[in-house]
């Protein structure tokens, strides 16, 4: 993708955009969303141009997802509405291409044109079957798109989370804090991480400092055998305990604590 961009000069535009675009992903998975908003930005100028509908459905669902995952909450809005509207769009075009020719084929159904009635027929299923094609293309992508976001929450998320933790300063001072049992621990991980600190609160007020020291030890990706160590617990008391802070943050039975924790 570097020789991409460093050829881009002399490349089509829609290849330029493709490159850009793809630069976004990289930056998307590897968990920089501004910068991945940026390269897909740029990509968005060039397809705009090219009119391309399915690529510009796919590239309005990645800005919407990006602009979300960055609690820009009208900006992720602002390109659902144009994914939508393209979508419907594309719908509404086809429904009036069938019409049309469905109502062409009752205006012949008296008339003795039998060669011109076979042609006719050859072109509503050049016309149906392109409208199929192209929703069969569209559906794919999105299906695609959906796949490949599925995966990296899945199988991602947690890895690029201890990634970012491991990478910060702080870390190894947060873990010998927690491994002495120092008291200035909670204090610690609260200043490294003042957002996920905010976040927590302003979800749930009347958690008490051991739920958040708790929730700190699941965000450090900590195991219940890792922290039965640093509790005095058994592995039955940490998982009562997870499932009272499940609770207490009132979520629901299907959403998983760790996941939910490391994606505040």
């Amino acid at each position: 993708m570097n020789k991409a961009l460093a050829h881009s000069k002399d490349a089509y535009a829609a290849e330029k955009a493709t490159a850009w675009f793809s630069y976004g992903d990289l930056y998307n998975v590897k968990g920089n969303k501004e910068k991945a908003l940026e390269y897909y930005l740029k990509s968005l100028d060039i397809f705009q141009k090219t009119k391309s509908k399915p690529i510009l459905l796919t590239v309005y669902d990645t800005l919407s997802s990006v602009y979300k995952s960055l609690n820009e909450i009208e900006k992720s809005n602002e390109f659902l509405r144009k994914y939508t509207i393209l979508n419907d769009s594309i719908n509404k075009n086809e429904k009036e291409a069938v019409n049309l020719a469905v109502n062409t084929l009752i205006d012949l159904k008296h008339e003795e044109k039998g060669k011109e009635r076979k042609v006719f027929y050859f072109i509503v299923m050049i016309i149906v079957v392109s409208f199929g094609l192209l929703l069969y293309f569209i559906r794919k992508i999105y299906i695609k798109k959906v796949l490949r976001k599925d995966k990296i929450l899945e199988k991602k998320t947690i890895e690029t989370d201890v990634l970012k933790l491991k990478v910060n300063n702080s870390f190894d001072e947060i873990i010998q804090l927690m491994e002495s049992r120092s008291p200035l621990f909670l204090m610690r991980f609260k200043e490294v991480h003042p957002e996920f600190y905010e976040k927590l609160i302003t979800h749930t007020p009347e958690l008490t400092e051991h739920d958040i020291k708790f929730s700190a030890y699941i965000r450090l990706n900590l195991t219940n055998k890792e922290i039965c160590q640093y509790e005095n617990i058994s592995l039955r008391g940490i998982e009562t305990k997870r499932y009272r802070l499940k609770k207490k943050l009132k979520l629901s039975s299907g959403t998983d604590l760790q996941k939910w924790i490391l994606e505040l």
